[in-house]
């Protein structure tokens, strides 16, 4: 059964959100953990493709966004329910679209990432709801938090 992480951050922007997505990626990535980013549309995708680009100095995270051509990678970058899913990833789901994934079940962790803006509060609400009426294993991170 799929473990779902809440990561909960203080930041209210999207970028936080992905931002801190790009620092998961990063961690799972050095545990040679397969990563698919799931986004809400292509825009969000394409953002999501330059900031794995960008965001380090002193790393390197190969990736690709799915169709985009190109050799499959062990970071995948989608949009699209079901259309894009990759077949081979079945190992870290990161959840930066609105709603549940219909295929998200594949993969045994999925990461939400909750900052506190109105409408992706809206939305991981009403995920984490779907997920506990389904009694997927639930497991909360308050990053806000943690103090540096």
């Amino acid at each position: 059964m799929t473990r779902i992480d809440f990561y909960v951050l203080k930041e209210d922007s999207l970028v936080a959100r992905q931002t801190f997505a790009c620092k998961l990626v990063q961690k799972a990535h050095l545990l040679n953990h397969q990563i698919y980013i799931h986004c809400a549309n292509e825009a969000d995708a394409v953002s999501m493709d330059k900031l794995l680009w960008s965001f380090s100095d002193t790393s390197f995270l190969p990736h690709r966004v799915m169709n985009s051509g190109g050799a499959e990678c062990s970071i995948e970058i989608g949009f699209h329910d079901d259309i894009n899913a990759p077949d081979s990833h079945h190992d870290l789901l990161i959840n930066l679209a609105y709603g549940v994934p219909p295929f998200f079940s594949r993969f045994e962790r999925m990461a939400e990432i909750v900052v506190q803006e109105p409408n992706v509060l809206t939305a991981t609400r009403a995920n984490y709801r779907f997920y506990n009426q389904k009694h997927y294993p639930l497991h909360k991170h308050n990053l806000a938090q943690v103090k540096n």
